[in-house]
């Protein structure tokens, strides 16, 4: 169902407010750009930091600016099953087109118990569902048969993959319902999970290069492997870059350097350091992304 570049959209900040100006922007860029979907209120959209007002608020000015022309997912993070179907059924009534649901951090519940939350979600909530491995955020991995498990689900429709383990996505595919879509969650490894069976990318780099992530979707698709690898090899320096500091640090800085949005983050994060700076705008320079501005200007802070 939901296959191509997504990206993990931002969440722009002015004075630590949410920029819906600059929101709105973003989304009318990706629609430009080519870009086959977005995630909001993600990691990279600063969930943590959002109160479900402020999602809510953010999910209903993409749905309307967006227009029905890109599906918009929403990203769902909550500690109980009954707060993520709260948030689901919120995202189901604003109009999105699915929701993103990551286990609950911190907690380390067993494999069945993360089997008993997933299934408790879908079975009280209406939206298609992707679920979100990501064991380096969370501190537990979904265990491939989990995942093979919850795919049987009706509205369990995809993952995204955020654990770095490409031969668990072959194991996957051999367990997984046939129509199940697989979603890479690390920007370095889009191609090689490509090759390996994937749909799709939920990307980071995205955000300040939509054209070419999904250029390079496209050609994957299209078979013409040599645009393909002239693509990953214009992105890997960036895609790097933007994970020198804890995500989404580096990419509010490097989309403040592109006039998307300020260079403003909540704490308990920080701006990017002046080493980071120098890695994202040498990685930049690389790509052909700063030299121009590529997007309407917003107002942008150091």
């Amino acid at each position: 169902m939901f296959k191509g570049s997504f990206v993990a959209l931002i969440t722009p900040f002015k004075e630590n407010q949410i920029d819906y100006e600059a929101l709105a922007s973003l989304v009318e860029w990706h629609k430009q750009e080519g870009t086959h979907g977005i995630v909001v209120c993600g990691t990279t959209g600063e969930f943590s930091s959002l109160t479900p007002e402020e999602q809510h608020q953010i999910l209903t000015v993409c749905l309307q600016t967006s227009q029905g022309k890109l599906p918009i997912i929403a990203g769902i993070n909550a500690f109980t099953a009954k707060n993520a179907i709260e948030l689901i059924s919120q995202a189901y009534e604003a109009g999105a087109q699915g929701a993103m649901v990551v286990n609950p951090p911190y907690i380390k519940p067993t494999q069945e118990a993360l089997y008993e939350f997933f299934k408790t979600i879908h079975d009280q909530t209406k939206l298609p569902l992707i679920i979100y491995n990501n064991p380096g955020r969370t501190g537990t991995l979904i265990a491939t048969h989990t995942i093979a498990r919850l795919s049987y689900l009706e509205r369990v429709i995809g993952v995204k993959d955020s654990s770095g383990d490409l031969l668990s996505l072959l194991e996957l595919r051999q367990l997984a319902k046939e129509d199940f879509t697989y979603l890479c969650g690390e920007d370095p490894m889009i191609v090689a999970f490509l090759a390996h069976g994937g749909h799709g990318c939920i990307s980071v780099t995205a955000n300040i290069a939509p054209k070419l992530c999904a250029d390079l979707y496209n050609a994957w698709g299209n078979s013409n492997f040599k645009r393909m690898a002239e693509i990953r090899d214009l992105l890997a320096p960036l895609n790097k870059a933007l994970f020198v500091e804890g995500n989404p640090v580096p990419i509010k800085y490097a989309s403040s350097l592109l006039g998307l949005c300020r260079n403003e983050v909540r704490l308990p994060l920080l701006p990017a350091s002046e080493n980071a700076q120098s890695a994202i705008k040498t990685a930049l320079e690389y790509a052909g992304l700063l030299p121009k501005m590529i997007a309407p200007k917003v107002e942008a802070h150091g």
